[in-house]
């Protein structure tokens, strides 16, 4: 029986839910639905956030409003409309300033400014512009509150001077093509940049900078999420040739990139630069933050439940086998956990495109589990962004009615493994996970249930 009052992520939950497999892809649907609400940007700032008589209290630490003339709201991400909406509403028209969103809106004197993701666009530059702009302006009566989101490297562009924004779009490109992860493109990102790795907090000359962030990346490593900006950058120009190197992507970068790296002129500010002694880093929702709320739902089903925070890593389609269903084996031949069991992991793996298929890396996972996958298993992986890879859908389920609907039309699954075709296949087997942009991102959660 489901235990959900108001209206589902899933868009497609009545589909979903139309198989012999109901009641338990039921309980799926709600136990990756309260990870995505568990991490509700517009809630996680008002966690952190309050203001009480001429006071306002940033994760503990209270700064006198009356010396604040204005607050500037810049940054960008997948949550920036709700975060902005939960600033304005703690704030009011104290806050204005310019953010780079999803979805383009103007809140209180806020403007959200539409930008793109996963490749930046130009509107996501000129909002990066005028956001560097507004900083530069900033002084001791002034808080910059910078707020960040998954997403933010690609919705924050603004390229070094000497190259452009198509070649960074280019390198980008290269990069999520091959296969390296999230920390590596990003050690790449933040030297083509003039805002990321701690360069905005540098433009604002030691005025009163707040960040708040809902963290995408595993681990919460603040010089990692959305490239930086207002954090000081401990890897180097020559790391991210290294990372281009590595990928044998050196000699297929733009010619004014190699150009830029080579000279080594825009080096990133680094711990010791003393501006950072005003500038604060606030994590205000993660990853274990999501399966924290997962978890609590698993339970209130009645599940037996072990949380792995980290865990998913490496190449997509090896996480099953290599991660998942081993350690599953052994708690459950160990007697460390009891059915109904469920496990409930995050993190976030890789995909080395093989084919031009479409899908993502939580398909990928979801497809490649299908091998080996037992009767009584099911298993779900989905982003919490709402969108996984070059589809449109979050992630998928593999379970025995997937099986039977790939059985009876005689998909082979190794054939859509081998073009990166997840999305198509679960298209064709009533499993994939649909709920559109969720407005929030902090990577991704599978879970795996035995009954």
């Amino acid at each position: 029986m489901s235990t959900t009052s108001k209206k589902s992520i899933f868009k497609n939950r009545d589909e979903l839910l139309s198989v012999s497999n109901r009641e338990i892809r039921e309980k799926v649907l709600e136990v990756l639905e309260s990870a995505v609400n568990a991490v509700e940007p517009y809630k996680s700032v008002l966690d952190y956030v309050s203001i009480s008589d001429d006071k306002v209290s940033i994760a503990g630490e209270s700064y006198d409003l009356s010396k604040i003339k204005r607050v500037i709201v810049v940054g960008g991400g997948k949550g920036a409309n709700a975060m902005v909406r939960a600033v304005v509403d703690i704030f009011g028209e104290k806050a204005f300033g310019i953010v780079n969103a999803l979805k383009e809106e103007k809140i209180g004197n806020v403007i959200c400014n539409k930008a793109s993701h996963p490749l930046p666009n130009a509107s996501g530059e000129k909002g990066a512009r005028e956001m560097l702009k507004l900083v530069e302006e900033a002084n001791e009566d002034v808080l910059v509150l910078c707020l960040i989101s998954g997403g933010g490297s690609a919705l924050i562009p603004l390229p070094e001077e000497g190259i452009t924004l198509e070649d960074k779009i280019e390198v980008t490109k290269l990069l999520l093509a091959s296969g390296a992860d999230i920390k590596e493109m990003n050690t790449v990102r933040k030297h083509l940049s003039r805002i990321k790795g701690g360069k905005l907090a540098r433009a604002a000359k030691g005025a009163k900078v707040v960040s708040l962030i809902l963290s995408d990346v595993i681990g919460d490593p603040t010089d990692m999420i959305a490239s930086g900006p207002t954090v000081p950058d401990k890897t180097t120009i020559g790391e991210a040739i290294s990372v281009l190197n590595k990928y044998q992507l050196w000699e297929k970068i733009p010619l004014r990139v190699q150009k830029l790296l080579r000279e080594g002129k825009k080096e990133t500010p680094k711990p010791d630069d003393t501006f950072f002694r005003n500038v604060r880093n606030i994590i205000i929702g993660n990853n274990e933050k999501a399966l924290n709320g997962a978890e609590k739902m698993a339970k209130k089903l009645g599940y037996n439940t072990i949380v792995y925070p980290r865990i998913l890593k490496g190449e997509a389609r090896d996480a099953p086998h290599k991660i998942i269903f081993p350690l599953l084996t052994q708690l459950l031949e160990n007697k460390k956990i009891k059915k109904p069991a469920m496990l409930i992991m995050g993190g976030e793996t890789t995909v080395t495109l093989r084919g031009n298929g479409r899908g993502g890396r939580n398909q990928e996972l979801a497809l490649s589990a299908l091998i080996g996958l037992k009767q009584n298993w099911t298993l779900a992986s989905m982003g919490t962004d709402g969108i996984d890879g070059n589809s449109d859908a979050a992630g998928a389920i593999a379970d025995s009615d997937v099986l039977s609907y790939a059985c009876k039309k005689g998909l082979r699954i190794m054939d859509f493994l081998e073009s990166n075709n997840s999305n198509e296949f679960f298209a064709k087997t009533n499993g994939l996970l649909i709920t559109g942009p969720t407005g929030t991102n902090v990577a991704d959660i599978a879970i795996l249930i035995v009954e």
